[in-house]
């Protein structure tokens, strides 16, 4: 019962949040992205933490794969939703821009789909995903190049994509905490991995 009342109050914080978020810290006047984008991939940001947190709450049964259903679910929709930001990005901002958004949504749908048959590239996964979440923000404190004279606006999409990432970040490595561990505790008990 307390995980159902946690979970529904962090939906309505989720959804009610975006005119606060918006309205409250934006630093320009119009962000980027283009509002029906923007509408849809926040809705998929908010169902992705919602899901994670059915599933890790266990009201959805996951069994052993639980960090492999969360890895796919949150590395697949912060894919989509930097594939969907990227024409937005590459036609109002430039082609660099759009070019990013694309590579790095494509290579979060790669990895998630992947996880399942290999974790060869959690680490680097790791690192793009920190790099990912520092770019964004030093890009939202310091003025960036043209055409952005100040920093870029901070928005409802950009933190929900971000949380995801921050999530996806402590799933792969709760991931490799874990699997040292097992290794360390056979190693104690003489067995060989």
């Amino acid at each position: 019962m307390k995980t159902s009342i946690s979970i529904i109050t962090l939906t309505i914080v989720l959804i009610t949040s975006s005119y606060f978020i918006d309205t409250a810290f934006a630093t320009e006047e119009h962000h980027v992205h283009d509002s029906k984008i923007s509408t849809i991939t926040t809705l998929i940001g908010v169902a992705s933490l919602i899901i994670s947190l059915l599933i890790i709450s266990k009201i959805i049964p996951a069994g052993k794969r639980l960090e492999s259903y969360l890895v796919v679910l949150l590395s697949f929709d912060a894919g989509i939703i930097h594939i969907l930001l990227g024409p937005t990005h590459y036609t109002q901002v430039g082609v660099e821009h759009g070019i990013f958004f694309f590579a790095i949504g494509t290579y979060q749908i790669m990895f998630g789909l992947l996880y399942f048959i290999s974790k060869r590239l959690t680490k680097i996964t790791i690192v793009i995903l920190i790099g990912s979440i520092i770019l964004y923000a030093i890009t939202r404190i310091e003025g960036i190049t043209e055409p952005f004279v100040a920093p870029e606006g901070i928005d409802t999409t950009g933190i929900i994509t971000k949380i995801i990432e921050v999530l996806l970040v402590a799933v792969l490595i709760k991931h490799i905490v874990l699997k040292k561990h097992i290794v360390l505790k056979k190693e104690k008990k003489g067995v060989t991995a």
